[in-house]
């Protein structure tokens, strides 16, 4: 399987880093009380040895998947930086299908958290299914939130037929607003990072 047109591995110099740490810190709603700020912990989590990134080639956003077993699972995330999730899950897919492919994983697991609607609805729109919810996970600016555990397995994620079906049902009832993203109210709008 090719790697898919558009994006590249993603060489984790200092600088790229230090850019990564700019574009992510200031992101509301993507850090929990705990990581907020902690450039120590950021670094530390995104050079982990068991972690894989791919990047746009329009530097437009990364795909990447954290905490991966070759042969089994991995956790998986995706940030754009124009914010904009619509039209953009068969891309996202493809990707995600090529790193499954490239690392034998038989499964994909994605983390939200309770407040992440946009991101929640780009996940389903992809495939993956909820599989509970963690509650009372962490803080973010003081309120408490759960986690929506959701995954997919490489029989689904190379399933075309199980895409247009998830995709079908999701359209159908997830209201847009104009800018194509997922409506929500102000206070709990997130558009940026659909960990999928």
């Amino acid at each position: 399987m090719e790697m898919p047109k558009g994006v590249h591995l993603m060489q984790l110099t200092p600088q790229k880093v230090t850019e990564l740490w700019d574009k992510l810190h200031v992101i509301d709603g993507l850090f929990d009380d705990y990581t907020r700020g902690n450039y120590q912990m950021f670094v530390q989590r995104l050079q982990a040895p068991d972690s894989v990134y791919l990047e746009r080639d329009d530097n437009n956003g990364i795909l990447y998947l954290t905490g991966v077993v070759p042969g089994l699972r991995a956790y998986g995330h995706v940030v754009y930086w124009d914010k904009r999730l619509r039209k953009r899950e068969d891309s996202t897919l493809s990707c995600l299908q090529w790193l499954m492919s490239m690392l034998s994983l038989r499964k994909v697991n994605v983390w939200l958290p309770s407040y992440a609607k946009a991101a929640m609805g780009f996940t389903k729109r992809m495939g993956f299914k909820h599989e509970g919810t963690l509650r009372n996970w962490s803080y973010s600016n003081g309120q408490l939130f759960d986690i929506e555990a959701f995954g997919i397995t490489s029989e689904e994620v190379f399933n075309e037929r199980f895409h247009e079906t998830a995709d079908a049902g999701v359209r159908s009832t997830t209201p847009e607003s104009s800018d194509g993203l997922v409506s929500e109210p102000a206070e709990q709008a997130d558009t940026t990072d659909a960990s999928a």
